[in-house]
């Protein structure tokens, strides 16, 4: 049966409609998506570079942190004192203060520590974040770290080195919220003064808050991985597959998606993906770049990825897609149905309409539909009209999408352009033109040559060749010259691409660091001035002082240096408080100021000294002129609000190059000549001499010596009878150290007891002597029950925190010995500057029922009320009131006075010094009870001791 033309013509318009339907809806489909992902693609590698900017520039100012803490000068007084002393507390809670405001201000951390190189790496200082808030970790629960790696590996280190460790989970006991959590370290370490490490500094960051805090603005949809660089996951997420190789598992990205092991495997530092659904649970976009971290030497990175769902990238285009389907179905019913009625006047049409469509181009109407038409033919028409229409709805949806992309770019904090490979700029972001102070419209007309000062050109030229070899430049610091002509200091990378018209364009990230900068001068200044004085301090003298010396060298010319104390400044902090002091210390800053050329150099080193520099001086009587007016300035009295108070100057003073050529000799130069002002009577100048070198020196060595001493058994103890100056008989005696020095001989006691109590030896030898005094009276106790030794404690035993007191009691109830049998001597001012650590350990001797001497009474401030309060057993008159005792002299008057007032307050007198029998014979018809001299026995051994006195120990 032959078909007639409206048949065939409609069969072959109903095929023809569909095909055309369905092309055109395809190709719309099939562009829209690969427009989308290609776009998506460069999106998400372009955000994922500023993720990684933005971990680089965190850690940056992390590490900048803890060279801020490491060079902090409570920081570098602890290490100085190596964590102890008076102030070692006051110290701590200062750090951990500034640990507490770092800790306010930078979320990211978890924990930051001070931990001492010694005691097993003690943690001495540490903040942490846990459920509570913001904790400062008591002593108590203070922790020893050296087993753990950061701890070692740091202390390695030379100085103003950072470490940065690994990224892995917390395992350090505590109730920190770091714990079990994903961390990195950045630690440094800290050296004293002489070299030798103190401990470090270690910031813990919480790995996940970092992110979040990196991934600002980023969709939702838009999500983060993170591996090392094995390939390790780190961010993931599926929480068990990370750190799966700190558990005993390892998940690695490579495994799930095999296009990223070339960026392990070579150089490549980025990568752009569609994933399976073996890596994030379902397919996606994704993009990678290379980190680095830590170290160059080190070649560590993380490698940093960005993943969207495809299925959110292509949501739009399932939409298109079905509306195609349905208008294809559509279009293709109508057709067949429009067939049994078409003739011969179908031909005209369809052919118009064929060629509409074949003309169809998107974003567009198609034209020339015979839409006026009332048959089939038009509403045929009418219906191609719709579908194009929702096609182009499509289109602008699309690109709807594609501004939103835009609009991460437009809100970005950070400065971002695209420029020309010839400079000038093509596209730009708000952050930009506020940075700038330029329209749109101006910034088209400019390259970035054109805001680069001139003197940046080198450094310009070596960037953009950077570019061209390896594709990226920076990160580098420069300036922008703004609109308003203003300069301000920026940082800034970037990367080179290729646009979707192939040519070439630099992608830049621009950071405004003015305030950085401003940071970093405020830190400097903090770092190398006195926040009391504003004079330089330890850290710029040092430098001054280094500089002036290569200056005065090559200009042959003297130089100065000059060491000030104050004298009697101590007073006046207890008298009228540590406010009063510091104005003081302030003004006398101000004065000494004045007192020189503003070419020279006054530094405060700490407390009350101060150091003075005066370079290229033409005579040396230029420095004596400097010196007395300075002497005569700061002894003028100070107004402290309504007190007047008076300080005067010690100043020792070295010159260059008579004394020394390096800075360290001139140092104890002016030091030792300070010193010795100090000891000829203070308000004076004293210039170094090469004697006091050799004092300094000898004073050292012998010092070298008292440290072996005890431990060579050079010392030995002598003892000194106590006479009963009523019967001639001998229960008492005095015990008394000798140093027998191997090459020096008999050292005496005055030369090396203040040697042991500045050194802090003096605890252990007093100790050795108490036992040996022990030991004694113990064995003369067989002979004699009532017998008593007397042991000298000097007054730097009572004033340190150690209980050594406590064990001479269990030392006494060991031996069976009461505590009458030891005698401890003191000195009288002991009483007068007693603190409550020296009453608690005087009330412990008398609790113990240890009888207490008041040594060389009458030869400084002595006190009725201390004597009665402190229930002192004997007072010892010092020997300057025996030696010319006559009747009648006043010498005789003041023993006399001295024993009647001892004995009315129940006190029992010793006179020391006694070498003739006139001066026994006075004293006794004077009352007093006990006599010690060598008219009875020098100091002797205790066998000679046994054998002179075998009558009277019977």
């Amino acid at each position: 049966m032959r078909l007639s033309i409206g048949l065939k013509l409609g069969f072959w318009l109903a095929i023809l409609g569909l095909m055309s339907t369905a092309l055109t809806g395809y190709y719309v489909y099939y562009q829209g998506r690969h427009l989308l992902i290609e776009s998506s693609q460069e999106k998400l590698l372009t955000s994922t570079r500023v993720q990684a900017h933005r971990f680089t520039d965190l850690l940056a100012s992390i590490s900048s942190d803890v060279r801020l803490i490491g060079a902090l000068p409570v920081v570098e007084k602890m290490a100085r004192d190596h964590g102890e002393g008076l102030f070692a507390s006051a110290q701590k809670a200062e750090l951990a203060e500034l640990f507490t405001g770092l800790m306010q201000t930078h979320p990211v951390y978890s924990q930051i520590r001070l931990i001492k190189a010694a005691d097993y790496g003690k943690e001495m200082v540490r903040v942490d974040r846990d459920q509570g808030g913001i904790k400062i970790v008591a002593d108590r629960d203070l922790r020893e770290k050296s087993h753990f790696a950061y701890v070692f590996e740091t202390l390695r280190l030379p100085a103003g080195t950072l470490y940065t460790s690994d990224i892995n989970l917390n395992l350090e006991q505590g109730s920190h919220e770091g714990y079990g959590k994903p961390t990195l370290r950045i630690a440094m370490p800290v050296y004293a003064p002489d070299g030798k490490i103190f401990g470090l500094v270690v910031v813990n960051i919480a790995l996940q808050e970092m992110f979040d805090m990196i991934r600002g603005d980023l969709p939702d949809q838009v999500n983060i991985l993170l591996t090392n660089d094995q390939g390790d996951y780190l961010i993931h997420p599926d929480a068990a597959k990370t750190f799966g190789f700190d558990l005993g598992q390892r998940f690695q990205i490579q495994d799930d998606a095999p296009e990223t092991a070339a960026l392990y495997a070579t150089s490549n530092d980025h990568a752009v993906i569609q994933t399976k659904a073996a890596l994030v649970g379902k397919p996606a976009l994704a993009a990678f770049v290379k980190v680095p971290y830590g170290s160059p030497a080190e070649h560590r990175f993380v490698l940093l990825g960005l993943y969207t769902p495809i299925a959110s990238v292509l949501q739009q285009t399932h939409a298109l897609g079905l509306n195609v389907v349905q208008m294809t179905a559509a279009f293709a019913f109508a057709a067949m149905l429009i067939s049994l009625l078409l003739a011969r006047i179908l031909a005209k049409p369809l052919n118009l309409m064929e060629k509409s469509i074949s003309n169809f181009a998107i974003g567009k109407p198609l034209a020339e539909l015979p839409v006026d038409r009332d048959d089939e033919i038009g509403s045929l028409a009418r219906g191609f009209q719709s579908m194009t229409h929702k096609l182009n709805q499509q289109v602008v949806e699309l690109w709807a999408s594609e501004e939103q992309l835009r609009a991460m770019f437009q809100l970005s904090p950070l400065g971002m352009a695209r420029n020309a490979m010839d400079g000038r700029y093509m596209e730009v972001n708000k952050a930009l033109l506020d940075m700038l102070g330029y329209t749109m419209e101006e910034l088209n007309r400019l390259s970035y040559w054109d805001l680069t000062p001139p003197e940046y050109a080198e450094q310009e030229a070596l960037q953009l060749e950077a570019l061209h070899r390896s594709g990226r430049y920076g990160p580098y610091e420069k300036e922008y010259v703004r609109h308003d002509g203003l300069r301000i200091p920026i940082r800034l990378n970037g990367v080179l691409i290729v646009g979707s018209d192939g040519e070439k364009y630099i992608w830049s990230i621009i950071e405004d660091i003015t305030q950085r900068r401003e940071s970093e001068e405020l830190i400097w200044k903090q770092a190398n001035f006195d926040p009391l004085t504003g004079l330089p301090n330890r850290r710029m003298f040092h430098d001054r002082l280094e500089q002036e010396l290569k200056k005065s060298h090559r200009s042959s010319t003297r130089m100065a240096l000059m060491f000030l104390d104050l004298d009697h400044f101590k007073e006046v902090n207890d008298t009228l408080g540590h406010a009063m002091g510091d104005v003081l210390l302030k003004e006398s800053a101000e004065r000494l100021v004045h007192c020189v050329r503003e070419s020279d150099t006054v530094a405060r080193l700490g407390g009350d000294e101060f150091t003075v520099i005066l370079s290229e001086l033409d005579d040396a009587e230029a420095v004596e002129r400097v010196a007395q007016n300075m002497l005569r300035r700061l002894s003028e009295p100070y107004l402290l609000g309504d007190e007047m108070a008076y300080v005067s100057v010690s100043i020792g003073v070295t010159l260059y190059p008579e004394d020394a050529g390096d800075i360290e000799t001139l140092l104890k130069n002016a030091d030792q000549a300070m010193y010795a002002a100090k000891r000829l009577g203070r308000n004076r100048c004293s210039y170094f001499t090469p004697s006091m070198q050799e004092a300094a020196q000898a004073r050292m060595r012998l010092a070298v010596d008292l440290r072996a001493a005890l431990a060579q058994q050079q010392f030995r103890v002598l003892y000194q009878p106590i006479v009963d100056l009523a019967t001639g008989d001998v229960h008492k005696a005095e015990a008394l150290l000798r140093w027998e020095h191997p090459t020096l001989g008999l050292v005496s006691p005055e030369k090396f007891i203040p040697l042991a109590e500045e050194t802090g030896m003096i605890g252990e030898i007093g100790h050795w002597v108490f036992r040996q005094a022990a030991n004694q009276v113990q064995h003369w106790r067989k002979f004699r029950e009532d017998f008593q030794i007397s042991v000298n404690k000097s007054p730097a035993q009572f004033m340190s925190e150690d209980r050594v007191h406590d064990t001479w009691f269990d030392y006494l109830r060991e031996l069976q010995l009461e505590g009458n049998s030891v005698v401890v001597e003191i000195t009288e001012g002991l009483l007068l500057d007693a603190s409550p650590a020296i009453t608690n350990k005087l009330l412990g001797f008398r609790d113990a029922g240890m009888q207490v001497a008041i040594d060389d009474f009458g030869t400084g401030y002595s006190s009725l009320a201390y004597l009665k309060k402190f229930d002192i057993d004997y007072l010892k008159i010092d020997r300057a009131f025996i030696r010319n005792l006559a009747p009648n002299s006043d010498d005789m008057a003041l023993c006399e006075a001295i024993i009647v007032m001892a004995h009315k307050l129940g006190i029992q007198v010793i006179a020391e010094g006694i070498e003739t029998e006139a001066q026994r014979d006075l004293l006794a018809a004077a009352g007093c009870d006990y006599g010690q001299g060598y008219l009875f026995s020098r100091p002797i051994a205790a066998e000679a001791f046994e054998q002179l006195f075998a009558s009277t120990t019977a």
